[in-house]
């Protein structure tokens, strides 16, 4: 999960780094209204969605770290404590890891979004640029 953590800020860095750019750039031109088109602006929003959700990525995560404080003494007052503890400790990180998967999964799932979105953002921002040379 801390990978996937990097990796978002990692591109919400870069997704904000250029639309800063954007922005800056378009406000020394003569006429900031002329050089807009609407690649630019499909590809700039694109970059926002994909801003939007990196930092998504990275908020979301609520991993399970297994036994708590209180967590044993739950289990004992519940049931037999010879027999309780050790059923119930393997049967809980049993799901412990299966919901840490589950949040793996779907935060791979929204960086590969925000990531994909970068790129065809990137692409529609090159297309406007291109049409404004030409």
């Amino acid at each position: 999960m801390h990978e996937t953590d990097r990796k978002a800020m990692a591109t919400a860095r870069v997704d904000a780094l250029i639309v800063g750019l954007l922005l800056s750039a378009a406000s020394l031109a003569e006429s900031p209204a002329g050089v807009v088109n609407p690649w630019l602006v499909g590809g700039s929003t694109l970059l926002l969605a994909s801003l939007a959700c990196a930092v998504l990525t990275y908020s979301v995560d609520r991993p399970s770290y297994g036994v708590g404080p209180g967590f044993i003494d739950d289990v004992t007052a519940r049931e037999r404590p010879e027999i309780a503890i050790e059923r119930v400790v393997v049967s809980s990180y049993g799901e412990w890891i299966e919901e840490n998967g589950d949040e793996i999964a779907s935060n791979g799932t929204y960086l590969l979004v925000a990531q994909g979105l970068l790129v065809v953002g990137l692409t529609g921002i090159a297309a406007g640029l291109y049409q404004l040379l030409l």
